[in-house]
């Protein structure tokens, strides 16, 4: 039999699961607004196809931005990439915390 206390655990893992979709949800679609929005708002930052027209143009002094012009949008899109894995990491976590909370009750019940 369990304790107050693993019972109280135990249903605040329940929530915790229960209300992650809606936050990991939410954090997606942060990272889709602000992957958006660079592209949109600060090319120079997202978007490696501006960077290189600018360069290649003219527009840009080619001795300072030449390295950032090929690194920068590279690295800002690497880190949002790795970020919404992290979230879809998240998302896996909790299917399996799902699973061993439906063993859990099962195993309760049955006694």
């Amino acid at each position: 039999m369990l304790t107050p206390q693993e019972r109280d655990f135990i249903e605040k893992r329940r929530r915790l699961t229960r209300y992650w979709p809606i936050g990991a949800g939410l954090l997606l679609a942060s990272l889709a607004a602000l992957s958006i929005w660079l592209w949109n708002y600060s090319p120079y930052l997202a978007n490696p196809y501006y960077v290189i027209d600018r360069l290649e143009s003219g527009k840009t002094d080619a001795g300072m931005m030449e390295m950032s012009a090929v690194l920068l949008p590279r690295m800002t899109l690497t880190v949002i990439v790795l970020l919404g894995l992290a979230v879809v990491m998240g998302f896996a976590s909790f299917a399996n915390e799902k699973k061993y909370q439906a063993i859990i009750s099962k195993l309760m019940n049955d006694k």
